[in-house]
């Protein structure tokens, strides 16, 4: 089994029929969450109990700020998050070379998600740069 280099994951984007990374991406990653219920009891003791709830994922990204008209830029990213609508995610392998990547059709994961949190970093005599947090809604499944 080999071990996956965090730089051929990347984190594509969808909306209508166009699928595009986020241009000049340095990061991103998946948190997956359990929510747990109580279920406690006289009968536990002095251990609590706890049953299995939903499940709810995110995903945050970092890059940085530049415009590339093959890839998703920090306005596009603000305008989508503007809209407030869901739109398809994809963490997965890419093919092919900057700015042309293209996603694997296999393998990785997919799901719908709301743009939740945008932010903006300009530091003086450094690259600009901005963050994305999005916020799953419904699963998370792998890429058939």
């Amino acid at each position: 089994m080999e071990v996956l280099n965090g730089s051929d994951l990347m984190l594509f984007i969808k909306v209508g029929a166009t699928t595009k990374t986020i241009a000049f991406a340095t990061s991103h990653k998946v948190s997956i969450k359990m929510k747990t219920k109580p279920k406690s009891s006289k009968d536990s003791g002095i251990w609590d109990e706890i049953t299995a709830g939903r499940l709810s994922w995110n995903i945050s990204a970092d890059a940085m700020t530049a415009a590339d008209d093959n890839a998703f830029s920090y306005d596009d990213i603000k305008a989508l998050q503007i809209a407030r609508t869901p739109i398809d995610v994809f963490s997965t392998l890419a093919t092919g070379s900057a700015p042309d990547w293209v996603k694997a059709t296999t393998g990785g994961h997919t799901g719908k998600a709301y743009i939740t949190s945008l932010d903006q970093d300009a530091k003086d005599e450094d690259n600009s740069t901005f963050s994305i947090t999005l916020d799953g809604t419904g699963p998370y499944l792998p890429i058939a």
